[in-house]
């Protein structure tokens, strides 16, 4: 649902949204849109633009307190949706879980080294 929202997100506009953390106790989590960088790759031939979206969780003093004493606070995420013509996925870096980071990227496109 977040990609969706990131999909829709207008051009140089950070915006917060609230999402639900399943974690033992359910918990309602701001989370922070922001832009921070336009890209552009090879799809094939032709090139695109992407943009570049950080995701920031934002818990609260307390909860980021006592989450990173613990080891627990989630790292901020990345998403890259092209802003060509229709908005789409392009790639997803970031934890799907509490665990390791995770990079999802579609096949096709050419990244600048």
């Amino acid at each position: 649902m977040v990609i969706t929202v990131a999909k829709n997100l207008p051009p140089n506009t950070t915006e917060t949204v609230h999402i639900v953390a399943f974690t033992p106790e359910p918990r309602l989590i701001k989370l922070e849109l922001a832009p921070t960088a336009t890209e552009q790759v090879l799809n094939g031939t032709h090139e695109e633009a992407v943009s570049h979206i950080a995701l920031k969780p934002e818990l609260g003093v307390l909860l980021r307190f006592f989450a990173t004493i613990t080891g627990q606070a989630p790292p901020d995420s990345q998403v890259w949706i092209d802003t060509d013509q229709v908005p789409a996925f392009v790639r997803f870096r970031g934890p799907l879980y509490t665990g390791p980071v995770w990079e999802i990227s579609l096949a096709t496109p050419t990244w600048p080294h």
